[in-house]
């Protein structure tokens, strides 16, 4: 992280607080990320980590709409099931089973997306919850693996705030991942938030359907935009987590060596006299 860039990131210890959480939400913030350190046991995550990507590696799938990128994740996202219709039903009707082979990956210890949800839970005073969709549960969690060559360009993450069909909007849209293994510093994984969150006069998810392998993921006029936007590029160590908008566009670097394994959900924020909502 810059020097000069060290007021865009809140630093915490173990858990999150509530003052933390709510700068976050606060339009116009200047705080980019909040990164708890130690959030999980480093040693334990590095322990999974490798458990996970040994056993289950069958069960890692590359993304339906971007499967160049060279990231396989172990879990379907709601953004997947909107580029392609098809995979609609799929998703709801295995969210449950998906949530549970995950969990049981991390068998016997408590794992980071339930562990996240419960922190939130007792964090919100209106508490946490998976999110539904039109009355059907939507899938609360996933893993992603990162290969050697690999990265994630310059993208947002705002698919239900955009999805015309939800019959819910958050007024804030959060991400966060939990770090479980991480290249070693300058081989390549960073985390990259910038101070730029463009609006679309078409859902981002029109854009996706379109794209091909090769092609940039946002239009040239917003990565236009952040060339000169404050930015904010953070080296992760196994056990944080890190927390950003999801509106802002983020990327990440270029696995050089070693392993990248996170997971993550999205946090929805409505408004104070509602439950947090949490998805993927």
């Amino acid at each position: 992280m810059n020097e000069q860039s060290k007021d865009r990131v809140l630093t915490l210890s173990r858990n999150f607080d509530l003052e933390s959480f709510r700068e976050m939400l606060q339009p116009g913030s200047p705080v980019l990320a909040i990164r708890i350190r130690d959030y999980m046991p480093k040693d334990l995550c590095e322990q999974v980590a490798g458990d996970i990507l040994d056993r289950h590696a069958k069960s890692f799938k590359r993304n339906a709409f971007a499967p160049e990128l060279g990231v396989a994740k172990m879990g379907l996202l709601f953004g997947e099931a909107c580029v392609n219709l098809d995979l609609m039903d799929f998703y709801f009707t295995n969210a449950k089973d998906e949530a549970r082979a995950i969990r049981e990956a991390f068998m016997p210890y408590l794992g980071p997306i339930d562990k996240v949800r419960m922190d939130l839970d007792e964090l919100w005073p209106r508490g946490a919850e998976i999110a539904e969709m039109h009355g059907k549960r939507m899938s609360s969690g996933m893993l992603r693996s990162t290969s050697i060559g690999a990265g994630l360009v310059p993208h947002q993450d705002d698919i239900v705030e955009e999805y015309p069909q939800s019959d819910w909007k958050p007024t804030v849209e959060l991400v966060h991942n939990v770090y479980l293994s991480v290249p070693q510093e300058g081989q390549g994984g960073e985390f990259e938030v910038f101070d730029h969150a463009p609006a679309h006069a078409d859902p981002v998810v029109e854009h996706y359907k379109d794209v091909k392998p090769g092609d940039d993921y946002l239009p040239s006029s917003d990565l236009e935009g952040i060339k000169s936007a404050a930015s904010v590029v953070i080296q992760p160590e196994a056990g944080d987590l890190i927390l950003f908008r999801g509106k802002c566009i983020h990327k990440v670097h270029t696995v050089k060596s070693g392993s990248r394994l996170t997971s993550c959900f999205h946090i929805g924020y409505l408004d104070d006299t509602q439950p947090l909502k949490c998805w993927i």
